[in-house]
């Protein structure tokens, strides 16, 4: 794999007969908002703009700059599955939206990921583990002089 430092957990698989193999990703966004959008369509919802999938034509559609959008992108690329049916369900309806890998957007990304893992997380990660083994050899220290 070329992403052997990035992971994610689909909510499903789907196996068409017709498209193949996908992805699945479900989003319920009363959880995050707001109690009134519990009573109200996945389509009511994004008519008040401050949504992130948009309305046109009756058909709701995720912002390519919102996070979930980077996040399915992702999904797709890691597990090498061409398109995700993206699911917005509240109590009073659900929305499907097909969404296609965007090959481009993905190296784009992934560029941008393999810079912060190399220059932020990797350094990170070696740090903490130096700082324990000097915390832990000092702390070592200490009781052996204590005990002496």
């Amino acid at each position: 794999s070329q992403t052997p430092f990035l992971g994610t957990s689909l909510d499903g698989i789907i196996n068409c007969p017709k498209c193949g193999k996908g992805a699945v990703e479900i989003k319920c966004p009363y959880q995050h908002k707001n109690e009134l959008w519990r009573k109200m369509k996945p389509e009511d919802i994004a008519k008040n703009g401050q949504f992130y999938s948009t309305l046109s034509n009756g058909q709701l559609h995720l912002k390519t700059k919102h996070n979930y959008f980077y996040q399915i992108q992702g999904q797709m690329a890691i597990t090498e599955l061409p398109y995700c049916d993206f699911v917005i369900w509240t109590k009073k309806g659900f929305s499907v939206q097909r969404i296609n890998f965007d090959r481009v957007f993905w190296d784009i990304m992934f560029e941008k990921l393999k810079h912060f893992y190399t220059y932020s997380m990797v350094p990170e990660l070696i740090t903490k583990t130096l700082w324990k083994k000097l915390k832990k050899a000092k702390d070592s220290e200490a009781q052996n002089t204590i005990a002496k």
